[in-house]
């Protein structure tokens, strides 16, 4: 899911196939 910080995203699961946490600083960048 998807979770606001600091105005940043934050996605914990599968991100591109990839499992663990990532990080997103840009919130325009889904």
């Amino acid at each position: 899911c998807w979770r606001s910080s600091g105005g940043s995203l934050v996605f914990l699961g599968n991100a591109r196939g990839r499992k663990g946490t990532m990080r997103y600083t840009d919130v325009g960048h889904i």
